[in-house]
């Protein structure tokens, strides 16, 4: 089995440095040919399922992906818990804004993100039991497994596959819109075939941020 896990195109809130969470913004036109990029780059590749957070700016994803595909048949299974961390009163505002009214709060979410909550936001403790409960629930049978999701969800479902802990949430590198990561399964354990890959990019058009949800 091999897992091609994508994150969604830029948006317009990540433009604006703008935290999402569970709300959501269109994709931007450099997130749509950016995912243009991408499913050119996978239309070779034959699905035997297609995953996606229900979340918009994911299904657009994944839908240019599909469109792209020559085995484009395959209905996008929709699962929640592939959705973005739930940030609570973080969703919408700027992470200027965040720095500026809940400075502790963000210092903690960096700095220390095994201890770190918030009113009733999701722990990163609690996004990491679904990732993980989604990966345990992937069925057998695929092959070829499409997982279009988000910045942090996908760092969690990396923590899943290639080992670490919540207390090291943030190490390695960022999560890039429309990167490529992929997982094959080999004698009960997953091997790293390429790990936030963004060749299909043009250079220098690349998403280099790393937005907190």
């Amino acid at each position: 089995m091999k897992l091609y896990i994508v994150r969604h195109g830029k948006t317009e809130w990540n433009t604006e440095n703008r935290v999402q969470g569970w709300l959501d913004s269109p994709l931007t036109t450099k997130g749509v040919n950016n995912a243009i990029f991408l499913s050119k780059r996978l239309q070779g590749v034959k699905f035997d399922y297609m995953f996606s957070s229900p979340l918009p700016r994911a299904i657009e994803t994944a839908t240019i992906i599909r469109g792209h595909n020559v085995h484009n048949t395959l209905p996008i299974i929709r699962d929640s818990r592939l959705k973005e961390i739930r940030l609570d009163q973080w969703q919408g505002m700027t992470i200027e804004d965040i720095r500026l009214h809940y400075k502790k709060q963000i210092e903690d979410y960096k700095g220390d993100p095994g201890n770190w909550s918030f009113d009733n936001a999701e722990t990163l403790w609690d996004l990491t039991e679904r990732a993980e409960d989604f990966i345990n629930s992937l069925p057998e049978d695929g092959e070829n497994i499409l997982i279009v999701s988000h910045g942090v969800t996908i760092r969690a479902l990396r923590l899943i596959l290639f080992g670490g802990s919540v207390p090291n949430f943030w190490d390695g590198d960022p999560v890039k819109g429309t990167s490529l990561t992929v997982a094959k399964q080999s004698n009960g354990s997953w091997i790293k075939l390429l790990d936030g890959c963004i060749e299909h990019i043009e250079e220098g058009d690349e998403d280099g941020k790393n937005f907190i949800g």
